[in-house]
């Protein structure tokens, strides 16, 4: 049960970091939104024919796909000290989060695993989550949940909040923007989350 307990406040860490983070980059965007140039990270991305970019998490054991305009945070790890993946389109002030934990490293399994997810999502959102969707990622069931958030600062919020396993790993991918987005966001987020896969499986 030892492990278990770990797992729990390593979910609640998370989230409270979660939080902080949408609320602050959420912030800084809507006052400013305009594209940034940037330096292609042309050691951790590659160009795909669709116009969308594959970007290795920086530990290099998955990949994502996203439109060409998302990029990698520049300031790594600013959103979450345990993500692998920290994308952003700025003029869309859309965000990606990816963090995941070996199974090898947790008790608990994959429904018990998204039961605290989302248990935590609600405290920490003050919400009630009434439906989740299922969708497959790396080949693996998953289920996500749509959150509608306001913050502090009178700024409405379209969360995606997904818990999923692949072969070795139990994760949770956070994916936000303004809520004035949603409808038109739909379709990105989809192929976003479904691109994710681990490289190093199981045989």
């Amino acid at each position: 049960m030892k492990k278990e307990k770990v797992i729990k406040y390593v979910l609640l860490s998370i989230s409270a970091v979660l939080v902080l983070a949408i609320l602050i980059v959420i912030t800084i965007n809507s006052n400013k939104r305009q594209v940034v140039e940037e330096k292609e990270k042309t050691n951790n991305t590659t160009n795909t024919n669709n116009n969308y970019i594959v970007h290795n998490s920086y530990d290099k054991k998955f990949n994502i796909s996203a439109p060409a305009s998302y990029k990698e945070i520049e300031d790594k790890l600013s959103l979450n000290k345990k993500a692998i993946i920290e994308l952003n389109d700025e003029n869309k002030s859309s965000y990606v989060l990816v963090i995941v934990t070996p199974k090898e490293n947790s008790d608990l399994d994959f429904n018990e695993y998204k039961k605290d997810v989302f248990k935590q999502r609600e405290e920490f959102y003050d919400t009630k989550i009434t439906r989740y969707n299922k969708t497959t990622i790396d080949e693996h069931e998953a289920e996500y949940a749509e959150i509608y958030y306001t913050s502090p600062s009178s700024i409405n919020l379209y969360i995606r909040s997904y818990a999923f396993e692949t072969d070795n790993y139990l994760g949770q991918m956070v994916l936000w923007t303004l809520a004035s987005n949603e409808k038109s966001i739909q379709n990105e987020f989809d192929k976003i989350a479904s691109s994710f896969i681990e490289l190093d499986k199981k045989d």
